[in-house]
């Protein structure tokens, strides 16, 4: 079963790295050289599953590929596969017992593997990479050997396992490589402990530009309100302002941002009020509650879409019941302007 989306840095990694050009350009450009050179990136695929307890998937997300390894130069037998196991730690600080929590999945994966794969003679090599983006600097153990205090005669008979870190605190964003979709998701989780979010909202928007299909900006743009609204104290509107400020005018591919921040708004308003007026309708029994619920949808998008619905306009829709309100929610998406929604809207009751 495909594990539920709990805070917003799940959200934002599971979208971006279920991109394999995300997940790839990650491998090839921010794992150490000498790693990514044993590796057929191109080769990478995800591997379905989480194995992070259930107590912990508020502050980690994480996810596994598999990746053919380079054949050796001369070598005369195929090298086999590795598995790539990023795991990725949501905290503002970092956590001293990450080492033994990596310990635990990776002997998950194994036996994931073993029940897929039984009759295997030789365990397959797991890469565990940690993805920090907190405030805090990471100093805590890389090693799980550091973490258990024991006379040096018992190091040779005791558990070792070192991951390897990448923590955003040491990369200088302003160079980062990669697909857009990468550098887009590396700078929101960036923003996450930026004192002022606002000042870096003009390079997420330049990031923007370079986004070529509609689908793609329309579904970063989704993405990137709903992380900056749930991470920082900026609202939507605030964002969209920005935004709008940034963008040239009379620009074309600016106008496609603004259409899309536009119809991720009108979107967002049509299933709330809809679903409010579901909610209200059931707690309270009455007719009443559904209607109220549609009819502050249809404000929601006609404000943001034309500026403020008249009040007569207000108390003429007000005595419509739901089934009629709910088509002319639909209308809120459609109409040219403001007099265009009134007149389609209104004369629809007639």
């Amino acid at each position: 079963m495909e594990k539920p989306v709990l805070n917003p840095h799940d959200r934002l990694f599971r979208f971006a790295f279920a991109d394999l050009t995300v997940a790839r350009d990650f491998v090839a450009h921010y794992l150490p050289a000498e790693i990514s050179r044993e590796l057929d990136v191109d080769s990478l695929t995800p591997v379905e599953g989480s194995f992070i307890d259930e107590t912990l998937d508020k502050h980690l997300s994480d996810a596994l590929y598999r990746v053919r390894l380079r054949q050796p130069e001369g070598g005369d037998k195929g090298a086999g596969d590795a598995l790539i196991y990023v795991l990725v730690e949501h905290k503002s600080y970092p956590d001293r017992m990450t080492a033994r929590q990596v310990l635990r999945y990776i002997e998950r994966i194994w036996s994931q593997e073993e029940r897929n794969n039984p009759g295997q003679s030789q365990l397959i090599p797991i890469l565990p990479v940690v993805f920090y983006h907190g405030e805090s600097r990471w100093n805590v153990a890389l090693d799980l050997a550091e973490l258990i205090d024991a006379p040096d005669s018992f190091a040779p008979y005791l558990p070792s396992l070192r991951f390897l870190l990448w923590d955003l605190n040491e990369v200088e964003t302003r160079d980062l490589v990669g697909s857009v979709q990468l550098r887009l998701a590396l700078r929101l989780f960036e923003l996450f402990r930026a004192e002022d979010p606002s000042e870096r909202i003009p390079e997420l928007t330049e990031l923007l530009y370079e986004l070529t299909e509609p689908k793609s900006v329309l579904e970063w743009v989704k993405v990137g309100l709903y992380y900056l609204s749930a991470t920082s104290r900026l609202s939507e509107e605030d964002v969209v302002e920005i935004v709008r400020q940034t963008l040239p005018v009379d620009d074309e591919q600016g106008e496609q941002i603004m259409g899309a921040i536009a119809e991720v708004w009108f979107r967002d308003g049509l299933e709330k009020g809809r679903e409010e007026g579901r909610e209200e309708g059931r707690e309270e029994g009455r007719e009443e509650g559904r209607e109220e619920g549609i009819l502050r949808a249809i404000e929601q998008v006609v404000n943001r879409r034309f500026g403020p619905l008249p009040e007569s306009a207000h108390s003429r829709l007000a005595t419509y019941d739901f089934d009629h309100l709910n088509s002319i929610l639909d209308l809120a998406l459609d109409a040219q302007d403001l007099d265009d929604f009134l007149s389609r809207s209104l004369s629809s009751a007639l």
